[in-house]
């Protein structure tokens, strides 16, 4: 689709005057982005969410490990003294690396023109989803360490989780802005 698309731009815009690539080069990185933020084929989706999922637990079990506190590793659910918390396939971060992926790819396709800024801002903007993901799972063990597993259940979770979309959001638009900002060094004298 994103190839077509591209075609379908270069046939619209070609004249004896334009030879259409200048237009096209405009919409190449939003349709290469477009190819990665589509709905992935389902074999890729789930190796990439269970990859993704024991990654998480892993981290989370290594943090609290390391902080002296007792947890224990059954697969993707940690033991903790106050019960058990199993880390969902819906906590892998699939979503929001998809959903950050697109909104980068969308930020970064709009607001600069070099190509440089709009990969790092991608590159940005799934570091930031991981790292968000990462940072909720361990504020929710962390909660359910000291309050029990329950404490983390409904309403709780899915607010800790539109927070992290609001900060994720926020970082994203703080990088844009930071990626436009203009430096200049002037020589004393």
């Amino acid at each position: 689709t994103a190839g077509a698309t591209l075609g379908l731009i270069w046939l619209s815009v070609r004249t004896s005057e334009n030879d259409g690539w200048s237009v096209v080069r405009l919409f190449v990185f939003p349709a290469l982005v477009w190819l990665v933020s589509a709905p992935m084929v389902s074999v890729v989706e789930n190796a990439l969410s269970v990859f993704l999922l024991g990654k998480i637990t892993t981290v989370v079990f290594f943090v609290f490990e390391s902080l002296g506190m007792a947890i224990e590793q059954q697969g993707n659910v940690l033991v903790l003294p106050t019960g058990e918390v199993g880390v969902a396939e819906a906590c892998s971060g699939i979503r929001s690396l998809m959903g950050c992926v697109f909104a980068g790819s969308f930020l970064g396709a709009m607001c600069f023109d070099q190509l440089w800024k709009k990969i790092a801002l991608l590159v940005a903007a799934g570091a930031f989803a991981l790292l968000m993901n990462l940072a909720r799972s361990l504020f929710l063990t962390g909660w359910a360490y000291h309050h029990g597993p329950a404490a983390i259940e409904g309403r709780f979770h899915d607010w800790t989780g539109y927070a992290v979309i609001g900060v994720t959001t926020l970082g994203l638009l703080a990088l844009t802005q930071m990626l436009n900002w203009k430096v200049s060094f002037r020589s004393a004298g």
